[in-house]
C-alpha cells in the first residue's frame, strides 16, 4: 500500500518546496489581505497623498523587482489638460 501525501503534511511541504502549502485558498486570502490593507491606508494621510503605500504580503516562489518603478497620479485642473491635447494635437482639440 502506498501512503499518500498530503498538502497539509510536513513530508509533501518538504519534498515539494516552500510553496506547497500555497494552494488557491491561500492565495485568495493573501489578495483579500493586500486590499483590505489597502483600504485601511487609503483611510491615513499617507494614502490621501498617495505615498507610503504598504507592500502585498510575500508569495512563494514571487519575488518582487528590486527597482520596481511607481508612478504617482497627481490630479490635474481640466483646463490644463485640455490645453496640452490641444498643443499636441490642434485640429482635434481647442483649448478651453
Amino acid at each position: 500500500m502506498q501512503a499518500t501525501r498530503l498538502p497539509e503534511s510536513a513530508l509533501y511541504r518538504l519534498s515539494a518546496g516552500e510553496h506547497a502549502h500555497w494552494g488557491i485558498r491561500e492565495q485568495l486570502l493573501a489578495a483579500v489581505f493586500d486590499q483590505l490593507r489597502v483600504l485601511a491606508w487609503l483611510q491615513t494621510e499617507d494614502g490621501a497623498k498617495g505615498r507610503n503605500r504598504p507592500n502585498p504580503l510575500p508569495r512563494p516562489g514571487i519575488t518582487p523587482p528590486e527597482n520596481e518603478r511607481h508612478i504617482e497620479a497627481v490630479p490635474q485642473d481640466l483646463d490644463d489638460i485640455k490645453a496640452w491635447l490641444a498643443k499636441r494635437n490642434p485640429q482635434q482639440h481647442t483649448a478651453a
